[in-house]
């Protein structure tokens, strides 16, 4: 045997024996092709390997093919289709190999995009292996084959692989496989060994050509390798391999070595990450037949130094396999084969596999646990995406689930909420094995039976609701008792209580022939009153109403079918018919009037959809959507009682004799999009309506629009979720073709529905028009003549002078404006070229300070100038198409187009506005902007430019009039001020960077500092803000005697959370900061937080750009690494920046520390301490441990999420705020000493004490 150092530990062939595992069998093989059909299974041609169908392996999803130009006759066939998630953020493919747990095996995940959705767009995403990261998937382009590929010990019976959708693309996967591997082969120190390379080393095949199964019993894959400057050799003769490696010996029988006999053979990697350690496998042996004289030695050198004492010799015919028995560090790291002096030949190389050392630290969640949760949702049909780990990834843990994450012991349990999940059935039994669970909430399901025992056993149980729900009393004697000491319970009043057990015999007659004398006499008189009056009196709410298709429990009234017969007088009147049923008209015993919808047996809807109605309109409330008065629900019959909406829906109006005047239909739009507004970002979670129409849009008496008819309506499973699948519902002519053909439903689908409802608005035209030969869409008829102009046309001809008329009333520029609105929510640009089409929508345009005559798109164009200055107004942004270059704006015959004298200003309109002369001549300009403060700047332009002054400037100058505040409060509503331009600055001269200006004077917000105005007076130019009485951040984190506590830190950082998070999603276009840091966070005298300074701020050129290319801008220590190399910024720099802000807010310590003559950056800093798990070293030493330690492990897991080096490893602002809420309510609960009260209908009111349950251990590196 062949002597190494102890760096080195060699097999050989004679003396090493592993087994023939598996022989040439696929045992233990699991082998999924992703995308095909559930019940489809085959043999693949090239290794005769048995691929199935992932049904038994996953629970959602949907399968796609590769588009036809990606395929060929060497596509391997479980690439030609792929398994796509594009719904839920973690889905897992569970294995359960032969083996079980404490195996080694080889996993492998395939992935070939190839144009499988149609976007062209690769996507990027995680892939998980249990809880642990594996890696990121990434693709070069859509032809690019993407292998991931470890070697993994099992440490449960079954292996989880995830894909986590990252917000950059939908998550997909061509091919699954598992490989069995004996134990003893691959022997490292510890962890996993992720693939980078296996390389048949001077293999002459095509380069397409890999070796795998069956000439590999392990099934690896093994590519083709070799260079010009190796001589490459083989043998025919089959090489031995004995070792527990088991390389093939169509690899062995192929090497290289060096071209010139006395040179070393080299090898040179360089790491992607040069902190990562590494493996090699290297395999030798001899494949020529020596003569007596001739000899084969050589020594093996890592990066210049002996990692050898003796000579490597190897074996003729026999695999030797030499690897190291510590991993390499280096960046490059360089391996050598040098010849001894005696030895005649060159060294050689076989065969090369190099792996990265993968430690997983975090644990699976406790096994018990899993059990319970997993048994608990197959009993109740659970499909939320409830797969994987129920704790790991944090930030995908499952819903309804929270965990309690306790040093280097598996998470636990500790909360459950499954209210209103639609449970049916029995508690289920495996609840009792959720020892650790202390909060448990089933409320508003269909659950029966009785309260079981159980309940009261669990020992760590605080909070029990089942309310809302048909279980049976009494309660357990047990649980009562619990909840008189620190069970905080909920359960409806007619379970038996404790009060109950407590009456003796002799009381319980007694009271109950009392109950009963009084009921029988409350039932005679509700007899004699009903046979009094005809019309009955509205019904008390339902407690426990019984009904065929889940419960409907709230505080809207249920009628029996009798009171609907009364109410509609015998459904005498018929007002409406639709999809439900026919509309009836009645009123209540008050006279209130009603529409009752009556389900009909013949309608196209059913219970469910009645159900969803009826339980969605008892959630919501807003004045633009048809009020909820109550429902029936008896048999077959099924209703729904509205208020009465005197004007009927808004096609009748549509399509009848009476016009609506021009504000009366945009009243009508706000009061519509109002409600949709509502329903969308008001609701939680969200809800899309699905069918918004014209018909679906009730007047009232005052002809106040409202949203009706919620039976289609769908409510997103979680708030923030990009869409949600589902069956396709909704009218023809309104349905949002992305929806229709992907059945990805968003809020979006109601938007471009309303986009249809605003042209029938503008139009009077209905969703589908009837020409004479054809019938066309609306967007279709609408979209040439927007382009030409011809906004006549388009607006409803039976408006006499419609566009002159209406302008008394509401300026010209709505219609325009609300045309492209329309065309922007149904995603109908007029046309993509940008110099032709300018992008219209006014509600995001930036005040204008400056006109640049260019030759681009101009404010003014000429060829429908003067039909449209009948109005006397002229706004910017007119229809038309310009002629480049366009100099001047006078007409061919030199007349003067406008005469500033004759012009009307109306302010009152919120729009910015803008009224130019035909030559720039004694020209004006007005401008708005509607936002609170209610800015308005008035800009007079004296200066005359001629047609060839292409390429000047007009600078506006504005001064700040005084403000007239009221003393009490400096955040009072800012007053109404005015700036004049007394005079244009001559052309040259200094500019006002008026960046700061304009930004403030759009974005407001409680996390933002406010503005009050600015001076710009010569050299003298001032910003005014609102003033903050405790200063900045930064002041409160360096050493002083003022220490802020735990808590006052994590509501400081979600203000700055929700100020950046507005800044990114809520402005349009977003906004990056560029300079987020402690000193720009300011606090006021109740310690909010607020961001402060935007004159570095950059607002992104189109809304949903990836990066914008700017120069680096910003501060030292908080600047993106990505940002600053690469020049491309978006909100990701500022989350990056965040990311030092919680480190100092959790360490105290600055961006960059000073360590005696050493500086050094706070990542730097903190990153040593966490896999240590010394928490306390890296908190602010002064908070004296006065904090829950779960809440600022939480804290820092978020800090470190956001400073990757790389943007697209980073989470949003979004998810950023979300996961400090959570720290905060870690936080809080660790504080709170509550009392914990039985509700006063269930027990006799007392208080009860609650014991504080705080486990503070501190959490290990291992679990993090």
């Amino acid at each position: 045997m062949v002597m190494l150092s102890s760096f080195f530990s060699v097999f050989l062939g004679c003396f090493v024996l592993g087994p023939l595992v598996h022989g040439r069998q696929q045992s233990g093989f699991i082998s999924i092709d992703c995308g095909i059909h559930e019940d489809f299974s085959y043999t693949d041609a090239e290794t005769r390997i048995n691929y199935s169908s992932d049904k038994h392996y996953i629970e959602t999803g949907i399968n796609m093919n590769i588009s036809s130009e990606f395929t060929s006759n060497t596509l391997q066939q479980p690439l030609l289709n792929v398994r796509s998630f594009p719904h839920g953020n973690k889905i897992c493919y569970t294995l359960r190999p032969e083996g079980g747990k404490n195996n080694k095996y080889l996993i492998r995940a395939s992935f070939m995009y190839g144009n499988y959705d149609g976007k062209d767009q690769v996507p990027v995403f995680d892939l998980y292996l249990d809880v642990n990261l594996w890696d990121s998937v990434t693709f070069k382009n859509a032809s690019d084959v993407v292998m991931k590929e470890i070697i993994h010990v099992a440490t449960m019976d079954y292996i989880q692989v995830c894909l986590v959708n990252i917000g950059s693309g939908t998550p997909f996967i061509s091919a699954l496989e598992l490989r069995p591997l004996t134990n003893s082969s691959y022997s490292v120190e510890s962890g996993s060994l992720l693939l980078q390379d296996r390389l048949d080393i001077g293999s002459t095949f095509n380069k397409k050509m890999r070796f795998r199964y069956k000439d590999d019993v392990y099934d690896r894959i093994w590519a083709p390798f070799t260079s010009d400057k190796w001589d490459a050799f083989n043998t025919s003769l089959e090489v031995h391999d004995e070792t527990i490696h088991k390389v093939p010996s169509t690899v062995m029988s192929t090497a290289v070595r060096p071209i010139t006999a006395n040179d070393p053979l080299k090898i040179v990697f360089s790491p992607k990450d040069p902190t990562s350690q590494y493996y090699y496998f290297m395999y030798v042996a001899e494949i020529e037949q020596h003569q007596n004289n001739q000899s084969r030695k050589f020594y093996i050198m890592l990066n210049g130094e002996n990692a050898t004492t003796e000579p490597v010799i190897p074996v003729y015919l026999k695999t030797n396999v030499l690897y190291p028995k510590r991993p390499w560090v280096g960046n490059p790291i360089s391996v050598s084969f040098s010849k001894t002096a005696d030895s005649t030949l060159p060294p050689i190389l076989n065969a090369l596999e190099i792996y990265i050392i993968k430690k997983f630290l975090l644990l699976p969640t406790d096994g018990k646990d899993v059990g319970a949760i997993t048994e608990i949702k197959e009993i109740y049909g659970r499909n939320r995406y409830w797969n994987g780990d129920p704790c790991h990834p944090t930030s995908y843990s499952w819903d309804g689930v929270t965990c309690k994450f306790d040093g280097n012991k598996p998470p636990i349990i500790i909360s459950l909420n499954l209210s209103s999940s639609g449970l049916t059935g029995k508690i289920a039994d495996s609840l009792a094995n959720l020892l650790s669970i202390e909060s448990l909430d089933l409320s508003n399901n269909c659950l029966e039976g009785p309260v079981p025992e159980f309940l009261a056993e669990l020992p760590n149980l605080r909070l029990l609701n089942l309310r809302g729900n048909k279980l049976t009393g009494p309660l357990p004697p047990n649980l009562i008792e619990r909840a008189q000491d620190e069970l905080h319970l909920h359960v409806d009043p007619y379970l038996c209580t404790k009060d109950t057990f407590k009456k003796s015999k002799k009381n319980i007659i007694p009271e109950v022939l009392l109950v009963t004398s009084v009921l029988v006499l409350l039932i005679a008189l509700v007899v004699l009153w009903s046979l009094k009056k005809r019309r009955q009196q509205v019904a008390k709410p339902a407690v426990n109403a019984k009904q065929e298709n889940g419960s409907i429990v709230s505080k809207y009234s249920q009628f029996s079918y009798a009171e609907v017969v009364s109410i509609t007088n015998d459904f005498q009147k018929v007002i409406g018919k639709g999809g439900f049923g026919t509309v009836y008209y009645g009123y209540l015993n008050d006279n209130t009037e009603v529409a009752v919808k009556m389900l009909s047996l013949s309608s196209t809807q059913g219970s469910k959809e009645f159900q969803t109605e009826a339980q969605l309109l008892m959630r919501v409330y807003h004045r633009n959507l048809a009020s909820f008065v109550g429902y029936c629900n008896e048999g077959s019959n099924m209703a729904l009682i509205n208020e009465y909406l005197a004007n009927g829906n808004l096609q009748d109006y549509l399509t009848g004799e009476n016009a609506l005047s021009w504000e009366e239909r945009l009243r009508i739009a706000v009061d519509a999009a109002q409600g949709l507004e509502y329903l969308h970002n008001g609701c939680k979670p969200p809800i899309v309506h699905r069918d918004v129409k014209t018909a679906n849009i009730l007047l009232d008496e005052n002809l106040q629009g409202k949203i009706a008819d919620f039976g289609l309506s769908k409510v997103f499973p979680d708030e923030g979720g990009t869409h949600v699948s589902t069956m396709v519902v909704g009218t023809t002519g309104y349905l949002d073709p992305e929806y229709y053909i992907s059945n990805k439903l968003n809020e979006k689908s109601d938007v471009y529905s309303f986009g249809i409802v605003l042209l029938e608005l503008i139009t009077g035209l209905p969703a589908f028009i009837k020409t004479s030969s054809e019938r066309i869409h609306i967007v279709q008829w609408v979209s040439p003549m927007l382009a030409r102009g011809e906004i006549r046309n388009i607006a409803d001809h039976r408006a006499h002078n419609f566009y002159r008329n209406y302008v008394s009333q509401f300026p010209p520029s709505s219609l325009l404006t609300f045309l492209i609105v329309c065309f922007f929510m149904a995603n109908q640009l007029v046309s993509s070229t940008m110099n032709t089409t300018p992008l219209l929508p006014y509600s995001s345009m930036a005040i204008m300070l400056s006109i640049k005559l260019n030759g681009n798109n101009y404010l003014l164009w000429r060829n429908q100038i003067l039909p449209l200055l009948e109005s006397q107004e002229l706004l910017g942004f007119i229809d038309g198409t310009a002629q480049q270059p366009f100099a001047t704006m006078t007409q061919e015959d030199g007349t003067q187009v406008i005469n500033p004298e004759h012009c009307i200003w109306r302010l009152t309109d919120r729009f910015v506005l803008s009224l130019i002369n035909s030559s720039l001549t004694e020209a004006a300009m007005i401008m708005t902007m509607d936002r609170q403060n209610a800015f308005e700047v008035w800009t007079v332009l004296d200066e005359s430019y001629a047609h060839k002054s292409k390429n000047q400037e007009l600078q506006l100058r504005e001064e700040l009039q005084v403000i007239k505040r009221d003393s009490s409060s400096i955040s009072d509503h800012l007053q109404k001020f005015r700036a004049i331009c007394d005079q244009l600055l001559a052309i040259g001269s200094p500019v006002l960077d008026t960046n700061k200006a304009q930004l403030l004077m759009r974005v407001y917000h409680r996390n933002l500092t406010s503005f009050v105005g600015y001076c710009n007076e010569g050299s003298n130019m001032a910003l005014i803000y609102e003033y903050l009485a405790n200063g900045s951040l930064q002041n409160y984190l360096t050493a002083g005697e003022d220490v802020l506590s735990w808590e006052k830190r994590l509501r400081i950082a979600i203000d700055s959370a929700q100020g950046l998070e507005y800044l990114h999603t809520g402005c349009k276009p977003p906004i990056v900061h560029r300079d987020v840091k402690t000193a720009n966070i300011l606090l006021d005298d109740k310690w909010q937080g607020k961001i402060a300074d935007f004159g570095l701020c950059k607002v992104f050129p189109n809304e949903g750009g990836t990066h914008v290319s700017t120069i680096v801008v910003g501060t030292t220590g908080y600047l993106d690494p990505e940002y600053y190399i690469l020049n491309k910024l978006n909100e990701k720099s500022d989350v990056y920046s965040f990311g030092i802000v919680l480190l100092e807010l959790i360490t105290s310590q600055p961006a960059i520390i000073k360590n005696g003559v050493e500086r050094i950056h706070i990542i730097q800093w903190v990153s040593p301490m966490l896999p240590r798990g010394e928490i306390r070293n890296i908190v602010d030493h002064r908070l004296q441990s006065d904090y829950n330690i779960n809440s600022v492990w939480k804290a820092i897991e978020t800090a470190m999420a956001c400073v990757p080096q790389t943007s697209i490893r980073r989470p949003n602002m979004n998810h950023v705020l979300s996961e400090l809420k959570e720290c905060l309510a870690l936080e809080m609960a660790h504080e709170k000493c509550s009392k914990i009260n039985i509700d006063h209908e269930i027990l006799s009111t007392r208080s009860f004490g609650m014991a504080s349950v705080n486990h503070e251990l501190e959490m290990g590196a291992s679990s993090r």
